[in-house]
C-alpha cells in the first residue's frame, strides 16, 4: 500500500508551454524583454504545481523544446531562449495532447497566433506587452549601375509600425557618400534611402536612436553578396567566348595563381575534358567538321535559354560522361547538343557541343546571351542583372499587441502511464496477500478452537 499510494496520488497532468519566440517577444519593456516578463508571470501563476513535469515548446522551431522541473529551471530556460529564425507554426489543435495542460505565452502581435488560440485547448495564457512603436531596417538591396558595372545602386528599406509618428536617423556605411539622414516616419509608413557603393564592401545601415527592439535597428549586406565569381579558362577557347565571359559583370577572369576558381571554363575534345569538383562549363571541341543542325529543340527544363533562337547551328552531339545524370537542354534528332550534368558529390557541369568558334555567329546578340545564360546555369545564380539583397521576414517590425488571446476551461484526460499501471498491480498484489493472510489466520483459529476446548 505504501508503494502504490504515492505513485497514484502524484499523477497530475503534465504541462506544455507554447513559447511565442518571434522578434516582438524580445522588445524591452520595464527593464526586461517581453519573454523574460512572461516567464516571471508564468512562474507566478503556475507556482509549484509542476505535477508531471513541464515542457517548453517553440512556436518558431518545432524541433526545439526544453524540460523544466521547477520554477528556477523554467525562468532560466525562458530568459536564455533564442529568437526564432522562422515564421511561427503553431500545432494543429486536433493533434495537441489532451492529457496535458497547455499554456501559451505571447504578446498578441501575430494575428495567426491569436486565431490559433481561439481553437486550441489552452488552459492558460500569459499575454504580455504594451509598446507599440518600432522602426526597423527591413532590407538592403544592391544592383549594378547602368552607367558603371563596378558601381552598385543601393536601396535601404526602412519600415515603421506604431500608432504615433516617430523620428529616426539612418547611418549608412560602406557607400560612396556615408553619412546620416534624419526623417519622420508616419504610423505604418515605410521609406527608401538610396546610395551608391563600390563592389567588395560591406554595406551597413543603422537606425538611431535605438528603440525597444534593438535587434532590427541595423542590417548588413556583406561584400560577398556582390563579389565577382573567380573564373578559370583552360584549353583552346576562342577569343569570342572569352570576350563574352569578360563582359558579364559578376565574372572575374583575372585568374590569380593559387586562388581557387568558382567557375571552370574548359574547351577541349570530349576525351580531354578535365575532372573537377568546381562548377564548370565544358565546350566540346569537334574532332572533325561539325554538322549543321536546323532548328534544334529546347527542353522545357532549359528555363530562360528557351528564349534564345538558334535556327542554323553547327554542333557536335554531346556524349554523356560515364557516371553522371544528364538533363538534355538543347537537342536535335541525333542527340543532345547542350546538357546539364549532376553528380551527388560534385557541382553541376554544363556540356556544350555548339561550334563556339563560328565567327559569324559570335557577332550575333544570341551568342553573348547564350554564354551568359549558360554561365548562370553552371554557377547557380543570376549574373547578367543580379540584385543582391538581405532582408528580414515580412512584418517582423510589427510589435504592437493588437490581438487578444483566448483561453478556456479544458477537460484534462490524463493518459495512463507505466507508473500508474504498475501502482495498480502492486496494490492488487498486496490486497491478495492480505486476503491470503486473513484466510490463513481464520483457518488457524478454527483448527485451534477444538484443542483448546478439550484442554478445558
Amino acid at each position: 500500500m505504501a508503494m502504490a499510494g504515492p505513485l497514484y496520488l502524484t499523477n497530475k497532468p503534465a504541462i506544455t508551454v507554447w513559447v511565442d519566440d518571434s522578434p516582438s517577444m524580445f522588445v524591452a519593456e520595464s527593464g526586461a524583454t517581453r519573454l523574460a516578463l512572461a516567464a516571471d508571470e508564468l512562474a507566478r501563476r503556475i507556482g509549484e504545481d509542476f505535477g508531471g513535469g513541464l515542457m517548453l515548446r517553440s512556436l518558431g522551431d518545432p524541433t526545439k523544446s526544453s524540460q523544466a522541473d521547477n520554477a528556477n529551471a523554467l525562468l532560466q530556460s525562458l530568459r536564455t531562449w533564442p529568437v526564432a529564425g522562422n515564421a511561427l507554426t503553431p500545432p494543429p489543435p486536433a493533434l495537441m495532447d489532451r492529457g496535458r495542460r497547455h499554456w501559451l505565452i505571447s504578446d498578441g502581435a501575430d494575428p495567426d497566433i491569436a486565431e490559433w488560440s481561439s481553437s486550441a485547448p489552452l488552459s492558460g495564457v500569459v499575454q504580455i506587452g504594451s509598446e507599440k512603436n518600432n522602426a526597423a531596417v527591413t532590407a538592403i538591396t544592391a544592383r549594378a549601375s547602368a552607367s558603371d558595372m563596378n558601381v552598385l545602386d543601393v536601396r535601404v528599406h526602412i519600415g515603421y509600425s506604431g500608432t504615433s509618428a516617430g523620428y529616426r536617423t539612418v547611418n549608412i556605411t560602406g557607400v560612396k557618400d556615408p553619412g546620416e539622414q534624419r526623417f519622420e516616419l508616419a504610423p505604418g509608413a515605410s521609406r527608401i534611402i538610396t546610395a551608391t557603393a563600390l563592389r567588395g564592401r560591406n554595406i551597413e545601415a543603422r537606425l538611431d536612436p535605438p528603440d525597444p527592439l534593438p535587434m532590427d535597428d541595423s542590417l548588413i549586406l556583406p561584400a560577398s553578396a556582390s563579389a565577382a565569381l573567380k573564373v578559370r579558362v583552360i584549353g583552346d577557347c576562342p577569343g569570342a567566348l572569352v570576350g563574352a565571359l569578360a563582359a558579364i559583370p559578376k565574372l572575374d577572369l583575372s585568374d590569380a595563381p593559387g586562388q581557387p576558381a568558382d567557375l571552370l571554363v574548359a574547351c577541349a575534345a570530349a576525351g580531354a575534358l578535365p575532372q573537377t569538383d568546381t562548377a564548370a562549363m565544358f565546350f566540346v571541341t569537334p574532332e572533325s567538321q561539325p554538322q549543321q543542325f536546323r532548328k534544334p529543340v529546347w527542353s522545357t527544363l532549359a528555363g530562360p535559354l528557351q528564349n534564345i533562337a538558334l535556327d542554323d547551328v553547327a554542333a557536335e552531339v554531346v556524349d554523356r560522361p560515364v557516371g553522371t545524370a544528364a538533363t538534355p537542354l538543347l537537342s536535335s534528332g541525333r542527340g543532345a547538343l547542350i546538357s546539364l550534368h549532376r553528380e551527388a558529390d560534385r557541382a553541376p557541369a554544363v556540356y556544350v557541343g555548339l561550334d563556339i568558334a563560328d565567327a559569324a555567329w559570335a557577332r550575333q546578340p544570341s551568342y553573348a546571351l547564350l554564354i551568359a545564360r549558360l554561365a548562370e546555369l553552371a554557377a547557380g545564380q543570376l549574373l547578367l542583372d543580379p540584385i543582391d539583397a538581405v532582408a528580414r521576414g515580412s512584418g517582423e517590425e510589427e510589435i504592437a499587441p493588437r490581438y487578444a488571446l483566448a483561453q478556456r476551461e479544458v477537460d484534462i484526460t490524463p493518459a495512463s502511464t507505466g507508473r500508474d499501471i504498475a501502482a495498480w498491480f502492486i496494490f492488487a498484489a498486496l490486497l491478495l496477500v492480505l486476503l491470503d493472510l486473513a484466510v490463513l489466520i481464520g483457518t488457524a483459529r478454527r483448527a485451534a478452537a477444538p484443542a483448546a476446548a478439550a484442554g478445558r
